[in-house]
């Protein structure tokens, strides 16, 4: 578990440094496969985080932030989707 504790606290580094300290930031391939793998878990990456991380991944080049891009987007279609059907499913039940 300590192992784990400490990949999040040096993703999160991470990204502080990213977004505070470009000139000093250096690329941790580690550090942004943790964060791609962990992104969605609110238990690990907080708000405050999550923020600076779609910054992050905003500025993303290549098949990482090709994919995930493509992996945010349909979270948020499959989200819209349910939302849409739980609304449908009100408006029949008051018919």
């Amino acid at each position: 578990a300590s192992m784990t504790k400490n990949k999040l606290e040096d993703a999160l580094k991470y990204l502080d440094l990213w977004e505070s300290d470009r000139k000093n930031w250096k690329f941790r391939k580690n550090s942004q496969n943790y964060l791609l793998a962990n992104c969605y878990d609110r238990s690990k990456i907080k708000k405050t985080h999550f923020k600076i991380f779609l910054k992050y991944i905003v500025a993303l080049s290549g098949i990482s932030g090709e994919r995930t891009r493509k992996e945010a987007e349909d979270i948020v279609r499959d989200f819209d989707e349910k939302v849409d059907t739980t609304e449908k499913e009100k408006t029949d039940k008051k018919a």
